[in-house]
Parts: C-alpha cells; sequence; structure tokens
C-alpha cells in the first residue's frame, strides 16, 4: 500500500547504503512519525476490537454469522498489529543507521499484508448493504467485480514489485504501482456503491416513518443506526479520495495518511459492530419507535410494495417477510 517507501528500497536495493541527506532524512522522520500516528489510531483500534469481542463472545458464539464475523475480526485486527509493529522497527531501524532498511519480506509485508484487511472490509460493507437490500444479488453483481478485480490485480501488483525488487527494476515497480492505484481506485468505487445504496435505503425507511407515523414518534434509533452507517461509510470513503488525489500529486504526505489509513480501514467495521451492538442495533429497524410503550410496537419493514402489505415480525436470520422484503437482525450486522 505504501508505494512511496518500497520504491525507495527497491531502488537502491536492500543492500546498498544511501547518504543521509536532507531529503533523506526528512523521509526517514517522515517514516517514523508516520509510525507513531499509526500507533495511536492502533491503540483506538485495539479497544473497540476489545469491545468488540467482549460484546461478541457475551452473546455466545452459536451464531454462524457471529462465528463468522469474529473470525473476520481476529484475522483483520492481527494484520493490523503485524503492520504496525513491522513498520515502526523498519522506521526505528532506518533512522538509526540513515537508510532505509528493509528486506523484501519485510517490505512486501508492510506494503502488501494489510490489501487483505482492504479486501475483508470491502466484503464487510457490501454484505451489509445486501442484507439492507433484501439480498437482491443483481444489484451487486458490479461491485463484486470490483472485489474481484481489487485481488487479481493486487496479485499482480506483487509480482511485478517483488520482480522490480530482485532484479532493481523501476520499469516493473512502476507498473506494479500502476496496478496499486486501480486497488486503490476500485475499493474507493465498492464503498461508494455500498454507500450509495445505504443511502438510499436510510432514505426509504425514513420516509416509510413519515407516512406511517407523526413527525415526532418517527424519529427511532433505527434511523440514527441508518445515519451512522452512512455518515460512516462517507467520511471513509473522503479519506480515500484525499489519499488516492495525495499520491498523484507525488505528496510525502501520503507515506503518513497511508499509514493511518491502514488502521482506518480495520477500525471502520469495527466501530460499526460496536454501535450497533451497544443498542443503537439494526434490530430497532425492525421496531416501531417507542419500543413496547408505543401503541403500534409490532416490528416493521422498509417501505411495503404496496398499501395492503401487512406490517411483519422479523424472526430468525432466515425468515421472511410476507412481501419478500427480508430484514436482518442485530447479528446479521
Amino acid at each position: 500500500m505504501n508505494h512511496s517507501f518500497l520504491s525507495h528500497v527497491i531502488s537502491r536495493g536492500p543492500s546498498n547504503d544511501i547518504a543521509i541527506n536532507g531529503t533523506i532524512r526528512e523521509r526517514l522522520m517522515l517514516q517514523l512519525v508516520s509510525a507513531m500516528c499509526e500507533g495511536f489510531f492502533f491503540g483506538l483500534y485495539t479497544a473497540l476490537f476489545a469491545f468488540s469481542t467482549f460484546f461478541t463472545l457475551r452473546k455466545g458464539l452459536s451464531n454462524r454469522t457471529r462465528n463468522s464475523m469474529l473470525a473476520i475480526s481476529v484475522v483483520m485486527y492481527a494484520i493490523s498489529a503485524i503492520h504496525w509493529s513491522l513498520n515502526f522497527a523498519i522506521a526505528i531501524r532506518s533512522l538509526r543507521i540513515g537508510k532505509f532498511a528493509s528486506t523484501l519480506l519485510e517490505a512486501l509485508a508492510a506494503g502488501y499484508l494489510t490489501t487483505i484487511n482492504l479486501i475483508l472490509n470491502d466484503g464487510i460493507v457490501l454484505w451489509r448493504a445486501w442484507i439492507l437490500w433484501d439480498r437482491r444479488v443483481v444489484l451487486f453483481i458490479l461491485p463484486f467485480l470490483f472485489l474481484v478485480c481489487t485481488l487479481v490485480f493486487t496479485i499482480v501488483d506483487v509480482v511485478f514489485v517483488t520482480d522490480g525488487f530482485i532484479t532493481h527494476s523501476m520499469r516493473h515497480v512502476n507498473t506494479g504501482s500502476a496496478f496499486g492505484v486501480a486497488v486503490w481506485c476500485l475499493t474507493l468505487g465498492t464503498n461508494l456503491w455500498a454507500t450509495s445504496f445505504m443511502f438510499i435505503r436510510a432514505w426509504q425507511h425514513r420516509r416509510f416513518l413519515r407516512s406511517v407515523f407523526d413527525k415526532e414518534n418517527a424519529k427511532s434509533k433505527a434511523e440514527k443506526t441508518l445515519a451512522f452507517l452512512v455518515e460512516s461509510g462517507a467520511i471513509y470513503i473522503c479519506i480515500w479520495v484525499a489519499f488516492i488525489t495525495m499520491s498523484a500529486c507525488g505528496s510525502a504526505s501520503v507515506i503518513l495518511l497511508g499509514n493511518i489509513l491502514i488502521q482506518l480501514v480495520g477500525i471502520y467495521p469495527t466501530a460499526i459492530v460496536v454501535v450497533i451492538t451497544m443498542r443503537l442495533s439494526a434490530a430497532d429497524i425492525l421496531s416501531c419507535p417507542g419500543g413496547e410503550s408505543h401503541p403500534y410496537s409490532t416490528p416493521i419493514v422498509f417501505m411495503p410494495r404496496s398499501p395492503t402489505s401487512q406490517i411483519s415480525e422479523a424472526g430468525s436470520n432466515d425468515s421472511d417477510t410476507e412481501d419478500g422484503r427480508k430484514m436482518t437482525t442485530r447479528q446479521d450486522l
């Protein structure tokens, strides 16, 4: 992911000395500062991961969806921890000896290991949007292709960069970097697609509530949860836009933002799990505002297709509503 750092390592080779000058010293200091900033966000990620794991284990491991999410969460956290530890160690070592000091394995791990998190995060975001849209496959064929292309382009990127490292060929490095930029654009497109459909769903839910209940009573926790999903997705997209723009402009600060973004890739889905679990739950989407105290406390669905559609109660993860609009319980999101 950090092609700027990899370019320095690959162009010089892992064993060649680099004389200390102003530019190199500034780059090394920037690498250290970015590792320290990444450490701050890793600490935040650690707290969120602890909360998320605690809440998940407290509910029990009898649900297959919950087990899958826990496994993915552990993998993403482990990768983020490895990246931060490795990045910090490389930065300290490089600054101490006055050159970019990294082996081939370290450079590839620091640059590409977190792409696994990127793909997992994109998959989670798409899955949530797919659930909210009643599992309509046709709506998510294009972003699914984006996800597949992200994986393929990452493999091609690693192959070219590895060959460039071994042969000291900057042409291969640049080719790999082009595929790397394509991966960034694909993940941006995936999140933009999923967040847009979440926004549409939130708008439909809001309009339905306004049509059934008065304005005062139609303010539900479900609406707040949907708003959080959309807003957090929008912020994540804006950060990606800034990162890609800075990379295109050749800004050295892209190293700083890139390392922070690596942690945000894990923080984004984990924060959503924590917020949903702490009572701002997607299960409230199925309930009328006011809960059991409300006179119309029967669970509801999004935008029934006809006025005669019944207000349906959600059962398990596999139950469907009468009008075919299946919603999800808290463990689904």
